[in-house]
């Protein structure tokens, strides 16, 4: 087993609520490892299109075995 720190930026729509942005980040965080933590440590509006936020995600994630 190994343990990483994990970090990202991910774009969604202004409209979406917050409680479905999480679904989204755990899918996208799979890809890599197992979520140990993970946080939202930044979130701004996009300055080129104000349609977009976009979320810094930091994690600690479990790598599959090599």
């Amino acid at each position: 087993m190994k343990i990483n720190y994990f970090e990202f930026d991910i774009a969604v729509p202004v409209e979406i609520p917050p409680n479905n942005i999480r679904p989204r980040i755990i899918q996208h965080l799979i890809k890599y490892g197992e979520p140990v933590r993970w946080a939202l440590t930044n979130v701004e509006v996009d300055q080129r299109d104000n349609s977009l936020k976009n979320l810094r995600v930091e994690a600690v994630l479990i790598l599959p075995s090599s």
